[in-house]
């Protein structure tokens, strides 16, 4: 999503929540600059910049019930899959520089929070959170994403964001996100961390 003149990614594997933190964030005023995929490119001098998407979002029928969404132009994914396309109307259409990056990760506890990554743990933990890296290795490009990664490690603040399982506490979190967007601490402050009851 765009915060301010800046770029926060929403990282994690497969369920744990981007699109969904993505649509509430949009819902609180941060435009959704990619989906599923962000293209990103890290230049001569380092600076990282992650490039625009489509304006829709992929999410599932409870998270368009639970932000009001519903009605609003979505379409099925597929048959048999309570999943939907949905256009957003708040969305970035050019590159910027990518300010933040957010690891969504589902605990079993009941803890919400938002803990920093030092720099030297931030490689490991986005280059395990790099889309297709298998594709990535076989036309070539694994030392372009190993410099893209390093970049990043080194100029973005990278946090861990932690939700229950469930219940997942979707406006908490993204309220939480929120915040440090736009006080411009990105990820790079510490929260205290919140138990839900």
């Amino acid at each position: 999503v765009m915060a301010g003149d800046g770029a926060a990614l929403l990282l994690g594997g497969s369920g744990a929540g981007k699109s969904s933190l993505a649509a509430a964030l949009v819902e609180r005023g941060f435009p959704l600059i990619a989906d599923d995929v962000t293209g990103i490119v890290a230049g001569a001098d380092g600076r990282v910049t992650a490039l625009p998407g489509f304006a829709s979002l992929r999410l599932w029928a409870d998270t368009l019930d639970q932000l009001r969404w519903r009605g609003r132009g979505e379409s099925k994914l597929r048959q048999g899959v309570d999943k939907y396309w949905m256009p957003v109307e708040q969305a970035c259409t050019a590159p910027l520089p990518v300010r933040a990056a957010f690891v969504l990760k589902a605990n079993e506890s009941n803890v919400l929070g938002i803990d920093p990554v030092h720099e030297r743990d931030a490689f490991s933990l986005l280059w395990r959170n790099t889309h297709r890296a298998r594709a990535m290795a076989a036309i070539g490009k694994t030392q372009t994403r190993f410099r893209t990664v390093a970049a990043m490690a080194q100029r973005v603040p990278v946090a861990v964001a932690t939700r229950p399982r469930q219940p997942f506490l979707l406006d908490a979190l993204a309220d939480r996100v929120a915040a440090q967007l736009r006080a411009g601490t990105s990820a790079s402050a510490s929260p205290p961390r919140l138990a839900v009851a």
